[in-house]
């Protein structure tokens, strides 16, 4: 994803006091050449967008660098204290969903529903919220019409603050309803009030639902329209989203139903040019940025976004025994959060009647060599190492097939890299391969088996196509299509109590031998009972 870049500074605050003496130069300033005022800050006109970009921040870090050091807050341990992974932990671990398989702390009794006031996990997210929602009434302080006007800011940019301010608005509701969904009854401060040595007031559950709904509604016209503004930023749409979330819940929250209103924003949501992507996965790749269903992400890129929290967590976290690092774009698993026993019940044991699922095979230990192309999902990289060939005799032959259409690109690579390095393509078209030469390109579409003997640096490309035969059909020879969103070949129709097989247009037949699902070459034919089935074909 992309970075929201962060400011190194501290915003200080003076509290208001009431001094007698002889003294009458208040006006002073910090001593530590490190430490920044708020007035300083915001005579540079490039400020403004900064700070903003540090409360965005603040829901993707935990201070002022990565993963961890000059934390925002102190006494809280930087990768338990960060907003997103706290937010899990307490939405998840709290049901039976989810469990960590750690003995951090306390982080057992979340699961156990034994947790107390004084617990540190409870601490650290209560903490995250307000911290968050004083640095909004902060910068909300620091950009009225007065304080603009005093430092003499032009009109254009008073404009784009006006923005910033919204955004800032829509932000600390945010978190107050994380406030109000968590806590309920918690203390209740804006920008209204002045800075210094007081105890917030509390407010009932029924104060903050109308505070976030006042809110949310206040900056519907000054938040930017459906999908204009920069990635990474809210829109209009985002308050929508959160108001028919606050509604949906308002039963819960004060006891009201608000299940109609909850309706109006959904629809407003559905209408607004925001889309379900049509690839489910796509919206939890590294350039998700490119999808229309995110309405409001929290941005990491890995390099300007460093934590022990956020997606770092909820990727390694979740990854462990033998699954491999690589698979899911990181360096190493951490082994702990996992779903109950209780959960993988309410699924049935039996699943003869709902699918047969793929087998991979042996092909997971076979040795493997990448193929990035303009037919992958991913970008056009060598990142992808489940996007290969294979080689069963690990003799450094490996095969495969890809379906691709007319103008489709790929090369051939040993080891994985983003920027194609060590690329092997065909300077002249006779399938001998040359190191950094242009890439292969298709001249028409279809289902080609791709051959490339590594040691000798050459390939062959196949056309090929596939049909079910056998007594199950009436020994008809029924031709496949490509189902491009399962990518396999299939067929739906009317099958006997009998057997088929799998045929290509060079008479080469399948079955299975075992019936485990892995097909033999002149393997036995499949047995089914009579009835309709589709027949998916994965090579």
């Amino acid at each position: 994803m992309k970075s929201i870049k962060k400011i190194s500074i501290i915003i200080i605050v003076y509290i208001s006091v009431f001094i007698t003496g002889c003294f009458d130069d208040l006006n002073t300033v910090p001593l530590d050449e490190d430490i920044v005022t708020s007035e300083v800050v915001f005579d540079d006109p490039s400020s403004y967008k900064k700070v903003l970009a540090k409360i965005y921040a603040g829901l993707a870090t935990t201070g002022q660098q990565g993963p961890a050091g000059k934390g925002d807050i102190s006494g809280i341990d930087e990768g338990f204290g960060q907003y997103l992974r706290m937010l899990w932990y307490h939405q998840e671990l709290t049901t039976d969903e989810a469990v960590i398989g750690w003995n951090d702390q306390t982080i057992a009794k979340f699961h156990e529903q034994t947790w107390t006031s004084l617990d540190g996990f409870i601490f650290a997210f209560y903490s995250r919220l307000y911290y968050q929602i004083s640095i909004c009434n902060e910068f909300l302080r620091q950009t009225t019409d007065e304080k603009l006007n005093e430092r003499g800011v032009d009109n254009s940019l008073k404009a784009e603050i006006a923005t910033y301010r919204a955004e800032a608005r829509f932000l600390r509701a945010f978190s107050y309803w994380h406030a109000l969904d968590h806590f309920r009854n918690v203390p209740f401060v804006t920008e209204q009030d002045i800075v210094g040595s007081f105890s917030p007031r509390q407010a009932n559950a029924q104060e903050l639902f109308n505070y976030i709904e006042s809110e949310l509604k206040a900056i519907d016209t000054e938040l930017k329209p459906a999908l204009s503004n920069e990635y990474g930023r809210v829109d209009v749409v985002a308050a929508w989203m959160l108001l028919s979330k606050l509604y949906l819940n308002a039963e819960v929250y004060i006891n009201t139903n608000r299940a109609q209103d909850a309706l109006v924003y959904a629809e407003k949501v559905i209408q607004s040019g925001y889309q379900l992507d049509a690839n489910y996965k796509h919206i939890f790749f590294a350039d998700n940025n490119k999808s229309n269903e995110i309405i409001f992400p929290i941005v990491y890129d890995g390099i300007n976004t460093q934590t022990y929290g956020g997606t770092t967590f909820i990727i390694k976290a979740g990854l462990g025994g033998s699954m491999r690092p690589a698979d899911s774009g990181v360096n190493e698993v951490w082994g702990g959060a996992r779903t109950t026993k209780e959960f993988v019940s309410k699924f049935p044991a039996d699943l003869t009647d709902i699918v047969v699922a793929f087998n991979p095979g042996k092909t997971s230990s076979h040795s493997r060599l990448l193929i990035p192309g303009s037919f992958q999902e991913e970008p056009f990289d060598g990142t992808d190492i489940t996007n290969s060939l294979t080689s069963p005799a690990k003799n450094d032959i490996y095969e495969g097939y890809r379906y691709l259409k007319s103008g489709d690109e790929f090369v051939f690579m040993k080891n994985a890299s983003s920027t194609l390095k060590s690329k092997y393509g065909d300077a002249n078209s006779d399938g001998n391969l040359e190191l950094d030469g242009p890439n292969i390109k298709i001249s028409s579409e279809g289902l080609y088996k791709i051959r490339v003997d590594w040691t000798k640096k050459s390939y062959t490309i196949e056309k090929e196509t596939w049909s079910v035969t056998g007594d199950a059909v009436g020994n008809q020879i029924l031709p496949m299509t490509w189902n491009a969103g399962k990518k396999v070949l299939s067929i739906k129709g009317q099958f006997s109590n009998k057997g088929f097989v799998f045929i290509n247009n060079k008479n080469e037949v399948l079955g299975d031998n075992l019936a485990d699902v892995i097909l033999e070459s002149n393997g036995s034919p499949i047995n089914v009972n009579g009835g309709g089935y589709e027949v998916s074909l994965d090579l």
